[in-house]
């Protein structure tokens, strides 16, 4: 049985993946640290990358974490996102930004560059390239 340790983010990501016999609750408590919580759950083929916990509920959930709109517009030396979900990380050349709603990032010299995208819980993290010219 797979037990999910997860904090109390709405969403929150899967902080890490414990495997023990049926019936281990008192186990999986001991594995959660300060503010971590953990359910029990009999799907094997999940990892912390591709899942996350819904919390919205009732009850927790583990669910299939969505793609980003990468969605993307290129006009000279900038790259504008159109839907990044609030909160996404955008990572080009080791700089970071977090997406707002006004996401244009703006290049200096003509060149392929790649961008990632780390998203809030519920969305998987997503690289990609562009190319901008003047």
């Amino acid at each position: 049985m797979n037990y999910v340790i997860y904090g109390s983010d709405l969403p929150s990501p899967i902080h890490r993946i414990v495997t023990l016999p049926k019936g281990s609750d008192k186990e999986a408590e001991g594995n959660c640290l300060d503010g971590e919580r953990f359910i029990a759950v009999d799907v094997s083929s999940f990892d912390d990358t591709t899942h996350y916990v819904d919390l919205s509920g009732d009850e927790p959930v583990v669910k299939e974490r969505e793609s980003l709109d990468t969605t993307h517009t290129i006009a000279g030396l900038e790259v504008t996102f159109q839907a990044l979900p609030s909160g996404t990380e955008i990572e080009v050349n080791r700089q970071t930004m977090i997406a707002d709603g006004d996401d244009v990032i703006e290049f200096d010299l003509p060149g392929t560059y790649s961008i990632s995208l780390a998203g809030p819980p519920a969305y998987r993290d997503e690289e990609l390239e562009v190319t901008v010219d003047a």
